[in-house]
């Protein structure tokens, strides 16, 4: 079973954006500097609201540039 943390950085992974436009995309709470650590893993505790709004907006994207 994979879990939302997995699926989030999986998003991340296939993600066309720069990390700062993601930052920016997403919003609050997600930020550039939170963010460019969590994409390199050096966040050791990612708070689940930043997580869940960041994995809802990489998933949005995924869906909108699969349909175009």
């Amino acid at each position: 079973m994979t879990n939302l943390l997995e699926l989030t950085r999986a998003l991340l992974d296939e993600c066309d954006l720069s990390i700062k436009e993601i930052a920016t995309l997403a919003g609050p709470p997600v930020t550039y500097e939170w963010l460019k650590k969590f994409a390199g893993d050096y966040q050791s505790d990612p708070t689940v609201t930043r997580v869940q709004t960041l994995h809802d907006f990489l998933a949005k994207r995924k869906r909108r540039t699969q349909v175009a």
